[in-house]
């Protein structure tokens, strides 16, 4: 299910033959974090609270000092999609409305 997803995104062949080797060696590795995973929750001083709070709070969030803006949001990863419309044609109708006549 991720492949037809993703492959679109990969921008080189080396990219392409790179993920899709990756997600073939997968399920070879799954049953092994699977296993480091439980074992993990089950080391938890409070089962209370989500397996992945601790990693949040510590390596996605306050270990990482980038800009959040620019290494979070999507709309400054992605390239444009050339066969969506842009301002100044009619995708947009408040730029549009802004337009020099």
């Amino acid at each position: 299910r991720l492949t037809p997803t993703a492959l679109p995104l990969a921008e080189t062949d080396e990219e392409r033959t790179a993920f899709v080797k990756a997600c073939e060696s997968f399920p070879s590795q799954a049953a092994e974090l699977q296993r480091r995973l439980v074992e993990r929750r089950e080391g938890e001083p409070s089962k209370d609270t989500s397996w992945l709070q601790e990693w949040w709070n510590t390596l996605g969030y306050l270990d990482v000092r980038d800009p959040i803006a620019v290494n979070v949001s999507y709309f400054f990863q992605l390239a444009d999609d050339p066969t969506l419309p842009s301002s100044g044609d009619g995708g947009d109708p408040d730029a549009d409305a802004d337009a020099d006549p």
